[in-house]
């Protein structure tokens, strides 16, 4: 079962469901206020979900604050528009080495045994 957490976005008011997969290849944003610096992809990109093929419409780096201040930046976050839900990937997180640690009820990364982000 994936786990979720509410967050809101350094550069938006925008409440959005952030689900962290262990699945994705991708961080997945869905709401438009939450990207930040988007540009377009080079080529034509579809990514596979639940529901079928989805359009990339542009990557960008993803600012998201948690409840105590601190900002994840989710690096090369693929802007799929209408998605309801967006994805944090476990593997892309893990690959630069960050920790996550699943708990009852919250989620802790951790960076070299420092806290730096919690739902």
């Amino acid at each position: 079962m994936p786990h979720a957490g509410y967050e809101r976005s350094s550069n938006s008011n925008c409440q959005h469901l952030f689900v962290f997969d262990s699945g994705a290849t991708h961080h997945i944003v869905g709401c438009e206020g939450l990207r930040s610096r988007l540009e377009r992809p080079p080529q034509v990109q579809q990514v596979r979900g639940i529901g079928g093929k989805l359009n990339v419409i542009g990557i960008g780096d993803l600012y998201v604050v948690d409840t105590e201040g601190r900002t994840l930046v989710l690096s090369g976050a693929l802007y799929v528009p209408g998605d309801t839900a967006s994805l944090i990937s476990v593997s892309c997180l893990a690959s630069l080495g960050m920790q996550m640690l699943f708990l009852s009820n919250r989620i802790e990364m951790r960076n070299d045994s420092k806290l730096v982000f919690r739902t």
